[in-house]
């Protein structure tokens, strides 16, 4: 894999486990503005160093914080594209989830979240994804939105939020044999 190959490019650098603490410690006093300029000079490093995913990611925090959704999404894709095999994968997927919600961009949200629910190993983030998905379904989008929906429901646990989605909204609607279609399917 493409991302194994980076690792194997990665160099420890102890000075930067020093300027990571130090924007993190920034990002909890809440100066989001002077942590994201600390994690991105992290993330713009020459050399790959061991907090390079971890600096993207936060980097990424650090904009949603700062309700600049689509500089976020930036660093997040950064992440998932050099580094797939990162375990930071999953988070970055969900930050940009919620990018893309803030920015109405409800389809594309739900597409990460679906990756997340089908492909994450931490019960957390996936009822957490679950949980934003669920939501956003329930408020967000219409009967034909969510129909659309099933191209990106590759997963168990992605077809099964979205046909609970339906069939609720089916019956909502009031057609119970399309629920109970949907629920066979």
């Amino acid at each position: 894999a493409v991302g194994a190959q980076k690792w194997d490019l990665v160099t420890v650098v102890p000075e930067q486990d020093l300027n990571f603490e130090e924007a993190l410690e920034v990002y909890r006093l809440e100066d989001y503005q002077a942590a994201f300029e600390r994690f991105d000079v992290l993330t713009t490093a020459e050399n790959l160093h061991q907090r390079m995913t971890v600096s993207l990611l936060m980097a990424g925090k650090s904009l949603i914080k700062l309700e600049r959704y689509a500089d976020a999404i930036l660093y997040f894709d950064r992440l998932v594209d050099l580094f797939p095999q990162s375990g930071y994968v999953d988070d970055a997927l969900f930050g940009e989830a919620t990018c893309n919600y803030y920015l109405d961009k409800h389809p594309r949200a739900l597409q990460n979240l679906f990756l997340v629910v089908d492909l994450s190993s931490q019960e957390s983030m996936i009822d957490k994804s679950s949980e934003l998905a669920n939501m956003i379904m329930r408020r967000q989008m219409s009967l034909d939105e969510l129909r659309s929906l099933r191209k990106f429901a590759k997963g168990a646990n992605s077809l099964a939020l979205l046909a609970l989605q339906l069939a609720e909204r089916e019956l909502t609607e009031g057609s119970t044999e399309r629920a109970i279609r949907v629920l066979e399917e």
